[in-house]
């Protein structure tokens, strides 16, 4: 005689989210307790808890979400809060985005966004990611629609490097019949600005021995003050940056007016309307020879694919 076949138990595992799922309080939950689960959501679940990729399900009219390990990378903070909630309430900056997608899922329509942005928060600052995702329907044991299964996949590192590769390509076009260095360099300045979308781009040449630096032409965005011709003195950074600077350790500053370094100098920043800033140094010998400055008039989170 053939013994009857085990029932499935779906937290019966010590991986780390199935522990999240036993722990987790499901009373205050859309959702209901696992146990109370039908046989196509417990399935479901089962199969995203198996998978690597990042996968949620939003199930019921409250769209409770239910989530794998992978997709914890993508909460943060939010993880194991976020574990049961209504999909609005986990991501209510998102939501504008998001509703459509899963509406057109609960239609009983698949749909699919490729390298689509979202901020989230990634070692606690912001993060614009890039990320391909794949809406289902997932249907109950009546074939009505009940939830909708996404399936995640981030692209940034991906979009990053063909927005690298095009910006190289159009500016070797541009620059290509160019023979006048100071054309090459307004149209190199002129590309990078609109790439990055900021409000100055220039370069400095700098002379280390007498401590000065002079701004060559600038790109500025319309209706910038155009800073061309401009010398400066090379303590206007503080010895502590001119140091970093001769070592060719880029500036980096998210904030003139929040960056402690930036206190003594600040005001003179804010007054010429710059509140972020890059400077990438070029540096031979311990001697600083020029950099490339980048402005911006707001307060910005460089990315390192920018710095």
């Amino acid at each position: 005689m053939q013994a009857a076949p085990r029932s499935f138990d779906l937290l019966a595992s010590a991986s780390a989210i199935r522990v999240g799922y036993a722990a987790r309080d499901w009373s205050r939950s859309p959702a209901g307790h696992p146990d109370t689960w039908g046989p196509v959501l417990r399935s479901s679940v089962g199969m995203i808890l198996d998978s690597r990729f990042p996968m949620f399900i939003a199930w019921g009219p409250e769209l409770a979400l239910l989530y794998n390990h992978a997709y914890i990378e993508l909460l943060e903070a939010k993880h194991p809060a976020a574990l049961g909630s209504p999909l609005r309430a986990v991501w209510p900056q998102l939501w504008d985005g998001v509703q459509p997608l899963v509406e057109q899922a609960l239609a009983g329509q698949p749909t699919y966004g490729e390298d689509v942005p979202r901020t989230i928060t990634r070692k606690g600052e912001p993060f614009e990611g890039r990320f391909t995702l794949a809406y289902s329907p997932l249907r109950d044991e009546s074939g009505a629609v009940a939830g909708a299964l996404c399936v995640i996949n981030e692209t940034t590192a991906r979009v990053a490097f063909e927005n690298r590769q095009a910006l190289q390509l159009h500016l070797a076009d541009r620059i290509g019949s160019l023979a006048d260095a100071e054309q090459i360099l307004a149209a190199a300045n002129d590309m990078l600005g609109q790439f990055l979308g900021v409000s100055r781009i220039f370069h400095g040449v700098i002379d280390d021995a007498a401590g000065r630096f002079l701004i060559r032409a600038d790109w500025i965005r319309e209706g910038g003050a155009s800073l061309a011709g401009t010398e400066g003195s090379l303590d206007d950074f503080g010895p502590d940056v001119v140091r970093d600077l001769r070592a060719g350790i880029a500036l980096v500053i998210d904030d003139v007016a929040a960056d402690p370094r930036m206190a003594p100098y600040a005001q003179a920043y804010l007054a010429l309307g710059i509140r972020a800033l890059m400077v990438q140094p070029l540096a031979r010998g311990g001697r600083l020879l020029a950099s490339v400055n980048v402005h911006d008039d707001k307060p910005r989170r460089w990315s390192g694919e920018q710095c």
